[in-house]
């Protein structure tokens, strides 16, 4: 078992549906000498660590999403056609998903909306450096 963060296993972040291990050492292209465990993943467990630290104490984030190969992003868009979850999930080439930089996460304490509230206050309050985005979905 390897700790990406305190609460955080690389483990979480492999794609459920599709299989496919969080590539930890494959070479990032876009932050040259680093690892995508190095530049995506530990900075996405970072913010949730801080969401986690947030959000009270005993709280536990659970990812229910993380990586997700670009095949298995464009099967989820193919099966629940344009109407997926309202139209919210990103296309395969765009998902930050595929890109090892997102997280489907829930809380057992809190609603989504809850959840989410808590993330908007720590981004506009400058604690989230690393966030790119948000949404808020009826189960997480």
């Amino acid at each position: 078992m390897m700790l990406v963060t305190p609460h955080f296993l690389v483990s979480e972040w492999t794609s459920r549906d599709a299989g496919v291990a969080y590539p930890v050492n494959a070479p990032d292209r876009e932050a040259h000498g680093m690892t995508w465990l190095q530049s995506r993943l530990y900075p996405l467990c970072e913010t949730l660590e801080v969401i986690r630290s947030a959000s009270g104490a005993g709280l536990s984030l659970t990812p229910n999403g993380g990586y997700r190969p670009e095949s298995l992003q464009q099967r989820i868009i193919d099966k629940h056609g344009a109407d997926v979850i309202g139209g919210l999930v990103a296309r395969a080439d765009t998902s930050q998903h595929p890109k090892g930089r997102a997280a489907d996460v829930k809380s057992h304490k809190l609603s989504a909306a809850n959840l989410y509230a808590v993330v908007l206050d720590l981004y506009a309050d400058g604690a989230l450096p690393h966030l790119g985005g948000v949404g808020k979905y009826p189960s997480f």
